[in-house]
């Protein structure tokens, strides 16, 4: 934490940029906003997009969606759609690939088949792909070499996990969102602390907006510390998830 984070959580708000309202570009996340803004310069046309849950990878999906016209195609209209036509389209966004792993092994199969098409009529046309994942190829449970191959072939950028920038401006938006009023001090004492993930800056949130209607107080130092020990504390015990007594 540098002394500047006073100013920080003063200044958020002027960090927004054109085409990207209400989202905080910091470290994190400003190759993947940059990829996208320049979209157009691909070397091959196609990109992955990898974060996880939380880290504003649907919100950036879309933006690209506007800017390059794309259709949005899902997993199981792979099967329906004929290949040839879907690459005619100036760009496509295939969202949530990683699904792939939770399908039976045959409709897995048909639909890597459709996939393997659907890349090569996009290779050899003027077509754009962006295809979005929260987990690494690796884990998405591919059986066909082909397609791996190819897929392997395609570049990724990443969202990385939150600095402490795009904490503190994640954790804003979401208290502001419940109409939560903290001090920057509050801010600070939480970003200190809190585990380096979206899902636990979502966790926080809706805990302590819930401990703040259910005690009738508003928000305090100490219940955002009370909240962030269970957080930990659960943390150390494995993750499993364990519901706070109010």
């Amino acid at each position: 934490m540098n002394k500047n984070n006073d100013q920080l959580v003063l200044n958020l708000n002027r960090r927004a940029q054109v085409g990207l309202e209400n989202f905080y570009i910091s470290k994190a996340n400003e190759l993947a906003v940059n990829s996208l803004k320049k979209w157009e310069e691909w070397p091959t046309r196609k990109l992955i997009l990898k974060g996880p849950s939380g880290s504003g990878k649907s919100h950036l999906a879309d933006f690209w969606v506007k800017q390059s016209g794309a259709k949005i195609v899902s997993i199981t209209d792979i099967c329906e759609a004929d290949a040839i036509g879907l690459s005619e389209n100036k760009a496509l966004l295939i969202e949530n690939i990683d699904i792939l792993v939770t399908y039976a092994t045959g409709d897995q199969i048909q639909i890597e088949e459709k996939l393997f098409h659907l890349l090569n009529s996009v290779s050899g046309a003027l077509c754009y792909l962006m295809i979005t994942t929260s987990s690494e190829l690796g884990s998405w449970g591919l059986k066909l070499p082909d397609l791996i191959s190819r897929l392997k072939a395609v570049a990724v950028v990443e969202l990385l996990p939150p600095d402490d920038e795009l904490i503190t401006a994640i954790l804003l938006k979401q208290l502001d969102d419940k109409q939560l009023k903290v001090s920057p001090e509050f801010v600070l004492f939480v970003i200190k602390r809190i585990n380096r993930s979206f899902q636990s800056i979502r966790e926080f949130v809706d805990l302590i907006d819930q401990l703040t209607l259910k005690r009738k107080r508003d928000v305090t130092i100490p219940m955002a510390s009370e909240i962030l020990n269970f957080q930990n504390n659960d943390i150390a015990m494995g993750g499993k998830g364990n519901d706070y007594n109010f």
